[in-house]
């Protein structure tokens, strides 16, 4: 009797653990489940994305359709940079637009770290991504 209560407890508990790692095949929106065209750090927006690629004291930072297929800048309008070191104050940064991407210049001296925000309006609606971005 006591062998068969540990094989349906054991059964039950197996059975439960199952359901719990079961997925339903599909990434909820989460934005780490789409994949960089070009590696680097990829942020949603208005029915877009934008793609975060490190340089040395530059980022460069691509635009994309919904469908990760690259989005004509000129629809991209009102362009804003602004760059934060944690414990500084913001400063804004000039965006330059280029064929493919946009690119921001910036030299973070000692800090290791900044955060870059660029706002924008895509067909007039506006929204921002922002980027936490480590010195290489």
């Amino acid at each position: 009797m006591k062998n068969s209560a540990t094989k349906i407890g054991f059964a039950v508990i197996m059975a439960l653990s199952a359901t719990a790692f079961a997925g339903d095949g599909h990434d909820h929106g989460v934005p780490g489940a789409i994949a960089a065209p070009k590696g680097g750090e990829i942020k949603p927006a208005v029915g877009s994305y934008f793609e975060l690629i490190k340089g040395t004291g530059s980022v460069k930072i691509y635009a994309y359709d919904g469908k990760l297929k690259p989005l004509a800048l000129d629809l991209v309008t009102d362009i804003e940079g602004t760059v934060k070191i944690p414990r500084g104050a913001t400063s804004k940064v000039a965006v330059e637009k280029k064929a493919d991407h946009f690119l921001i210049n910036f030299d973070a001296g000692k800090s290791h770290r900044f955060e870059l925000t660029m706002k924008f309006k895509i067909k007039g609606e506006a929204d921002s991504v922002t980027y936490n971005v480590e010195k290489n």
